[in-house]
């Protein structure tokens, strides 16, 4: 968790995302593009059904614990823990849980948002799994809302926006691609989402429930460098900005963007930047 707030803040304060919204989400109404948190709760829910009703609000379910399901007029989506459920302003719906059952959730309602990717009959979608990142985005935009510091939190949400809005576009692009290619993106995605935490190929291609070696070859084939060279390099440039805007010794940069040897950092810095972590820190020190 300490590793995945220290990557948030490097989002938010190393300024690289474009601060409006992208196509995925809109502004509606024609309003100022200034949203404004309706609620942010943590609920439980332990009845059958729950909370029927309509909003007009865009809201966002991530699921702790337990499962049960989003039920719209006629359709129904099942969710499990660590489902992310993305809702626009629909009409009449609700959720239940199982009989003995019950299903935990962080809720966050907004003001003046709406996702375009989903469809107009359908106003709901579900991204399974959501992942570390999700996780500790969303319980720290909830832990700041709860302390009173609502704009360090709109501040986060926008980030959590901008991740969002690049999984659906993926999502969405899919559907044109070849089999292979999608594939790689789905392991690129997965990658960037999980950069931090200790990967390997056999890990990967448990998740993914094929071979090691379709799984490395395909990537190969499609993204020109294989996946640990992708993620030596995501994580170089994360060292890199660290080097340049703190004074935290190397060994412990090191260690947080996921190297696993301070050796071999040092080897693989000096092969890609042709200097040493230190003389980069030297020339480059903000």
């Amino acid at each position: 968790m300490h590793f995945l707030l220290f990557f948030l803040h490097f989002l938010l304060y190393a300024k690289i995302y474009n601060p409006n919204m992208r196509e995925i989400f809109r502004f509606v109404e024609n309003k100022s593009q200034n949203k404004s948190f309706s609620y942010i709760v943590c609920d439980k829910i332990e009845s059958f059904l729950h909370k029927m009703g309509s909003s007009r609000l865009f809201q966002i379910y991530y699921i702790l614990e337990g499962e049960g399901a989003f039920v719209q007029l006629d359709k129904k989506k099942n969710l499990c823990k660590g489902d992310l459920l993305i809702v626009n302003p629909f009409e009449e719906s609700g959720f239940e849980t199982k009989s003995g059952n019950c299903m935990t959730f962080i809720g966050i309602g907004v003001e003046r948002i709406e996702c375009q990717t989903i469809g107009k009959h359908d106003h709901a979608t579900v991204l399974k799994e959501g992942g570390a990142f999700t996780n500790c985005i969303i319980n720290h935009i909830y832990e700041l809302m709860c302390s009173g510091e609502e704009m360090l939190a709109n501040q986060y949400f926008d980030v959590f926006l901008k991740e969002l809005d690049k999984t659906l576009s993926l999502k969405k692009a899919t559907v044109s691609l070849t089999k292979e290619e999608a594939f790689a993106r789905k392991i690129k995605n997965y990658l960037d989402n999980n950069l931090l935490e200790k990967i390997s190929i056999q890990s990967l291609a448990d998740h993914f429930y094929c071979s090691p070696s379709s799984l490395f070859h395909t990537f190969k084939k499609i993204e020109g460098v294989t996946i640990i060279e992708y993620l030596q390099d995501k994580r170089l440039e994360l060292a890199k900005h660290f080097l340049r805007t703190g004074n935290r010794k190397i060994a412990d940069i090191c260690i947080d963007v996921g190297f696993s040897s301070t050796q071999f950092f040092y080897s693989y810095f000096l092969k890609k930047e042709k200097v040493t972590p230190n003389e980069y820190r030297r020339l480059h020190k903000n």
